[in-house]
This record gives C-alpha cells, structure tokens and sequence, in this order.
C-alpha cells in the first residue's frame, strides 16, 4: 500500500508543476496526437535486489559437555544438517562412572531397605513385632529414597536418559560414556572439539543453527520507500519472505533505505548468502505507460493529461523500466487519457508557457 505521505508530497509538487497547454481538436490532429487510457496496476515486481540472508540472533542452540570426559566419536560434520535426537557425540567420563556407582550403591540400599519394610509390615499385621519398628524401618527406606532421587536428577543433568538408568539398574553395571543428541533441527554452524580430545562440563561442543528465523537484507532506493511495507511479499529462487522491517529514515549518500523480512522456509539456507531479490508491489497507485508518452526535462520525467482545453503537464515518478515501457507513480486515476505521442512538442510548449 501506498504511503499516505509520499501521496501528499507527490500531490503537492505536482500542483506546482502542472501547466496546461491550450490545444484545440484541430491542432491535436495536426501533431498527430492520440491518447492513452491509463489502468491502474494491482500489483507488479521491483528488482532484483541484493539480498543477504541472516539468521536473528537468538535463533542458536549451543550444546555444551554435560560432565568432564573425552571424546569418544564426533558422529556429524560442520555445516552438516541435523534432525532433532540424531545423535552428534559420544563421551566417555570417569566422572560420570562415579556418579553411577553412587546411585547404584544407593539403588541398592533403597531395594534391601523396601524388603525390609515390606517383611516388617507382615510381621507387624501377625502380631510379632511392634510397631515402632515398622515406622523406624520406613524411615530408613524413605531417607534412603530420597538420596536416590537426587543422584538420579544428577545423571540426567549429566546427560543420561531415563532409559539409560532403568538399563543400569537392570545391569548393575555403570555405562563408561554417553550420547549428546541434537535437541532442534538444524545446521551445525560450529564443532569445537576434536576426538580424543579432552573436554569440561560446560565446554562448547557444538553450535546448531536452527531453521526457525531465516531472513533476508537487501537496500532498496528511495523512490520505492512508499511502495514497501510490513507485508509485502518478497521472491527468490524458490523461496517466498515476508517484509518485517522497513527503515524510516532514507541514507543520505546512497538515497536508499533498509528493508529486512522473514523467510517463509528457511530450509538449505546458509547464513551470509546472497541472492537476487525481487519485491511485489499490491494495490499500489501505479500505472503503466508506453515509452512514447514521457518526456524529460532537467532531469524530471513529464506525461501530458488530456483534459478540455488541451493538455495538462504533470511531474511523475519513473519507478521500473523496461525496453517499451514505464511504470510510473503519478497523482492521476484509472481511466485519465494522456497524449501517447508527440510529447517533445507537448514539452516545448509548455516551457515557452513558463518563460
């Protein structure tokens, strides 16, 4: 959609540049003059633009070592995509096999303790011991329950999965390393170890970029600033993004100004890439004219309006180009007529009006 401001200031210097040339029938048929009916465009392509493709800042996942070891295999390459749970590293720990034989010593306990109370409460229900044994034997069972809970939240922030500790209990047998999974979807963007090497709990070990937030950068001139707006489509290869960002201010040394939007499938993208962008335009107040109709002076591009006493020259904006036509942003509607020919004469008349 147009920007209600470029409208105005568009509307406003044309008043000031509109001059009529008074022609009457006969003299149109003697340049030859014939008109063209103007039709609005409903939409239309800009470009292509430069295009960078970024990535927002926050959209990283960094996996880091979960306890002290070595790296036992690296099962990914950089750059390599990723699914969310494929396995990337596997680390051996002593660290971790300590851990394990705490809980196992525990898991233990906790077993002969629940037998215990178990054979206790049987004994109480027949009358052969007290009690108070059963509750201080319950004691001990939930006392001991408790240590295991927290050294099995300790494993699991150590990196191993619940299923690794049922297989541990089930063995008896502490596991020597363990697997570090992708936790998104992604591309890994950085590896930092090497293996065998020798990593700390909180050491980098990878970087996945995700394909959540994709976007691409591009500079676009500043006559374009009030086609563009948040939601306008944008087109490269086969790839479709949506503006999300256009900047309020145009640079003064290049006259143009930023827009950023949000790629729909960031899917095979690269962070830094470059592509040829091209923007659609919708609904905007734009018109397309043969070449023949617009005449330049000092560097302003002129179309003559028909009205009844001849023509009218009006100011407009050349926004695209091609071998036969323009399309041009102009203070006129849908169904004006303007001269399709003999402009130069049109323009040389209207320049001895304003001497």
């Amino acid at each position: 959609m147009r920007s209600i401001v470029f409208l105005g200031l568009l509307a406003i210097g044309a008043l000031y540049a509109q001059d009529k040339i008074l022609l009457n029938e006969e003299q149109k048929r003697n340049l030859g003059i014939t008109a063209y009916t103007l039709k609005a465009l409903k939409s239309f392509q800009v470009g292509p633009f430069n295009a960078t493709v970024v990535r927002s800042a926050d959209d990283s996942v960094v996996l880091s070592a979960t306890v002290d070891g070595v790296i036992e295999k690296i099962s990914v390459q950089k750059y390599a995509d990723v699914a969310q749970g494929e396995k990337l590293f596997v680390l051996s720990s002593q660290n971790l096999v300590l851990l394990e034989q705490n809980y196992l010593e525990l898991f233990l306990q906790h077993r002969a303790l629940e037998e215990i109370f178990r054979r206790d409460e049987k004994l109480y229900e027949k009358g052969i011991i007290a009690q108070k044994r059963v509750l201080a034997s319950q004691q001990q069972m939930q006392h001991i329950a408790i240590q295991l809970h927290a050294m099995k939240q300790k494993l699991l922030l150590s990196g191993l999965q619940q299923k690794d500790i049922e297989k541990i209990q089930k063995s008896l047998f502490p596991l020597k390393s363990i697997s570090v999974f992708a936790t998104e979807a992604g591309n890994i963007e950085e590896l930092a170890p090497k293996r065998g090497e020798r990593v700390a709990e909180g050491d980098v070990l990878a970087k996945i970029g995700t394909y959540k937030n994709f976007y691409i950068e591009f500079m676009i001139s500043g006559k374009y600033k009030g086609l563009i707006s948040k939601g306008t489509r944008c087109f490269f290869e086969d790839k479709k993004a949506i503006v999300d960002t256009v900047s309020k201010n145009v640079q003064s040394d290049t006259q143009a100004f930023h827009v950023r939007a949000l790629v729909q499938n960031g899917k095979n993208l690269a962070a830094g890439s470059l592509y040829e962008t091209y923007v659609e335009v919708l609904d905007s107040e734009t018109f397309k004219i043969p070449k023949s109709s617009l005449v330049f002076s000092a560097q302003q591009a002129y179309i003559f309006k028909e009205i009844q006493e001849g023509f009218l020259g009006v100011e407009v904006v050349i926004i695209q180009e091609n071998a036969k036509e323009y399309i041009i942003s102009a203070p006129l509607k849908a169904e004006d007529k303007i001269a399709n020919n003999a402009t130069i004469a049109l323009l040389s008349e209207m320049e001895k009006e304003d001497e």
